[in-house]
């Protein structure tokens, strides 16, 4: 369900004064998520005595839709490695994990959210299109003078 995607990046496009800038932008931004933090929350949550700080990075960069589609993915290759290296390890502080990838705090948590993620930035989205927020920038170019006199002389 990454269609949570699609309304999260145009709203953040609005976040850069033009269209190249805000390509560039948000595709780095989601390679740093996605890649970067991903790797790094993966790498904690099975390293004695860095399991907490782990959980930790890993449900707060839940905010953001792109990490949830790696949250997925890491909770469907090793669910039970982290279960297991939790469980049988001497060192390890960390809390226990479901090794279940259907347990309800793993994948379908994620699911979930990115469900609520597409409804959330498809209307804040909404509110952007229509002017609610007035400090956006607008996508739309603003009509110049000449062009609403130009339109005025055609209606009559």
């Amino acid at each position: 369900m990454p269609f949570a995607l699609i309304p999260f990046t145009y709203v953040s496009s609005y976040c850069f004064k033009s269209d190249s800038s805000a390509q560039t932008g948000t595709i780095f931004f989601h390679f740093f998520i996605l890649g970067i933090m991903g790797a790094i929350s993966g790498y904690m949550r099975i390293t004695p005595g860095s399991e907490n700080m782990g959980d930790f990075l890993m449900n707060v960069l839940k905010v953001v839709p792109s990490f949830l589609i790696t949250s997925t993915i890491a909770c469907d290759t090793n669910c039970d490695l982290v279960a297991f290296e939790r469980s049988h390890s001497l060192i390890s502080q960390g809390n226990q994990v479901e090794g279940d990838k259907w347990h309800v705090t793993n994948m379908p948590l994620d699911l979930i959210l990115m469900g609520v993620h597409s409804i959330v930035f498809t209307v804040i989205l909404i509110c952007i299109e229509r002017g609610v927020f007035s400090n956006c920038r607008s996508k739309r170019p603003l009509p110049t003078n000449n062009q609403v006199h130009d339109h005025q002389k055609e209606q009559d």
